[in-house]
């Protein structure tokens, strides 16, 4: 079972919130798609990422040890990134980018159109309106934009290999960015409480309980 993380003024990089990415690989689906960055310097977000990273893997290698072991190894954190891991070191990336520098960097998805909110929180799946047809007032995301986001882990380890997963829940415009770029799953969606500005009791969650605190730093 997958664990929710609402991230909050973080960077979008490459956005695909409005219309679905093309799958690059054979086998794969078409996509909404987000690349997020965390700066390594937020403690508070990263600890949240921490957290749920690890509570998700304990529970999918059955081991706490062995997941630690396997999340250091596949995120990049010992100079190796694994395709298999949603969570990365922007530093260790093949191709350097100084957008990534001293950054976590996320990769997620959501084959349902994650939710979208403007700046003024309406609603919309266009980006030109909101879902009652009216023109937005607020500014929408995109992608270099600063933004909340609600994501959900999940640790994999059947048939078809292990890995740490991401699903695009949702998205709130926070601020404006030096654009990137990009187009314009899980069967939840992130709510209001997920996407606005307050911390307050916003700690990584399993539906409505809260995993056990790790013990893992980074």
């Amino acid at each position: 079972m997958g664990i929710k993380v609402n991230l909050k003024n973080v960077r979008i990089a490459w956005f695909y919130g409005f219309e679905k990415a093309k799958a690059k690989n054979d086998g794969e689906k078409d996509a909404y798609r987000v690349e997020i960055l965390v700066d390594k310097d937020d403690h508070k977000n990263i600890a949240k990422l921490d957290e749920a990273a690890l509570a998700v893997m304990t529970e999918a290698l059955k081991s706490e040890k062995a997941a630690e072991k396997w999340l250091k190894r596949e995120s990049g954190l010992d100079g190796n990134i694994s395709k298999d891991c949603a969570i990365k070191d922007g530093d260790e990336r093949d191709t350097e980018d100084e957008n990534y520098e001293h950054k976590i960097w996320i990769r997620a998805k959501s084959y349902k159109q994650p939710r979208i909110l403007t700046s003024e929180g309406e609603e919309t799946r266009d980006g030109e309106e909101d879902l009652e047809g009216n023109d937005l007032e607020g500014k929408v995301p995109y992608g270099g934009c600063f933004a909340n986001v609600s994501i959900e882990l999940w640790g994999q380890n059947n048939d078809t290999g292990k890995g740490l997963r991401c699903n695009w829940l949702g998205v709130k415009f926070v601020e404006d960015g030096e654009a990137f770029g990009g187009g314009g799953g899980s069967t939840e969606r992130a709510n209001d409480d997920d996407l606005d500005d307050d911390d307050e009791d916003d700690a990584p969650r399993r539906g409505k309980s809260k995993p056990k605190p790790s013990r893992r730093s980074r």
